[in-house]
């Protein structure tokens, strides 16, 4: 089943021209500021009722070859995560799967350079668009290197939580670094790393799509055919742009259509961070309700696990709160002060969560019900499981 063209928001568009042929070029360099092998594409000259962009259902590439390496990556992680899967439940397999996915990660032929675009990339939302991937990349390194070494199931399956959540914070970093840079390679880019297919199919969903989907399932959402769309309008939108002024990039801000369509990506992927940090707290919460005791590891070990899932969803909004000031940041804090309490090197220890199941005094919650509460009040969203 198909999500594509689903929200209230989307233009009405032309049918999609059978027959547009889509080039599958496949490029391994990496460049500086980018890893476009094709040729950027065109977007035609002057009206934008000519641009191919503009009347296409499904997400057309300026040039397929565009986002090549994107793809490349995109499956190396898929690859990764499938194997750490293996091993989540059953640790005599984690030594093999997680070493597998570590050569996989540092192997630059095969992923055509995944780890050095994760340790380069750039937190875009801050003044300075100051390196995120060298806390991304330690994270990943941290815990697949914790997954080889996992003695016990919780061990391996709090190690395969910590990376494949801590890359979809890379997938969130990327779209929008990709975006930002006006061009029609890089908003091809962008696509790549979203994760789904030109025509949103959700069978074949990978990287940030997948949480998406996960997502809107559980909340009555429909986010991800927004994000979508909205890679769709944004590619006509910069064609456009790009026609007018005669030039190959602009500053994404100068465009009204282009800087809404990037807008709109952004926060609707910080709105699916924000409710797969809420839906771990919730999950956590019902643990909690249902007859919770804190002597019984398999009650422990799956609060563990949610935990695992939440703090890299949280971490990765974290510094965009605490930049916005005001009443972000002090949620960001406060969410910061919960998260502090755990320590995932110490998995015997497990007090902290008779703190977090009692409500506090002051606001009569527990921590996961003030965890959605805060998120609940910044994204204006409502987090129902």
């Amino acid at each position: 089943m198909s999500t594509k063209k689903l929200n209230n928001n989307s233009r009405i568009r032309r049918l999609f021209v059978l027959g547009l042929p889509l080039v599958l070029a496949f490029s391994f360099v990496a460049c500086s500021d980018g890893d476009t092998g094709g040729t950027g594409g065109t977007g035609g000259s002057g009206g934008g009722s000519e641009l191919p962009q503009c009347n296409a259902t499904a997400y057309l590439a300026f040039d397929s070859a565009n986002h090549a390496n994107q793809d490349i990556r995109v499956a190396a992680i898929t690859k990764m995560i499938g194997w750490l899967n293996e091993a989540k439940t059953d640790y005599t397999l984690a030594k093999d799967r997680f070493t597998k996915a570590k050569e996989l990660y540092e192997n630059a032929d095969d992923t055509a350079n995944l780890r050095a675009k994760v340790q380069g990339r750039t937190n875009d939302h801050l003044d300075g668009n100051p390196v995120r991937g060298d806390y991304i990349d330690a994270t990943i390194m941290k815990w697949l290197n914790a997954g080889i070494a996992a003695t016990t199931n919780l061990e391996a399956n709090i190690a395969k939580q910590m990376v494949d959540k801590t890359f979809t914070e890379f997938f969130f970093q990327s779209v929008y670094h990709e975006m930002v840079d006006g061009s029609r390679s890089h908003w091809d880019e962008a696509f790549g790393y979203y994760g789904t297919k030109s025509d949103n199919d959700e069978t074949e969903h990978e990287a940030f799509a997948v949480t998406a989907f996960k997502r809107d399932a559980t909340n009555g959402t429909n986010l991800n055919a927004e994000i979508f769309n909205n890679l769709i309008d944004g590619s006509c939108a910069l064609g456009k742009a790009l026609s007018a002024a005669g030039k190959e990039e602009i500053d994404w801000k100068s465009d009204t259509a282009v800087s809404a369509a990037i807008t709109d990506v952004d926060m609707a992927m910080q709105k699916i961070l924000a409710f797969s940090t809420g839906h771990e707290a919730f999950e956590m919460q019902e643990a909690f309700d249902n007859s919770f005791d804190i002597t019984n590891s398999e009650h422990t070990d799956e609060v563990w696990i949610k935990m695992a899932e939440l703090v890299p969803f949280f971490v990765a909004i974290e510094p965009i709160l605490l930049a916005k000031g005001g009443d972000s940041e002090s949620a960001a804090k406060e969410i910061r002060a919960f998260v502090d309490m755990v320590d995932f090197e110490k998995l015997d220890e497990v007090e902290w969560m008779t703190t977090f199941a009692t409500d506090d005094a002051t606001t009569g919650k527990s921590a996961p019900q003030r965890i959605i509460q805060l998120l609940e009040a910044e994204y204006s969203i409502d987090i129902k499981g």
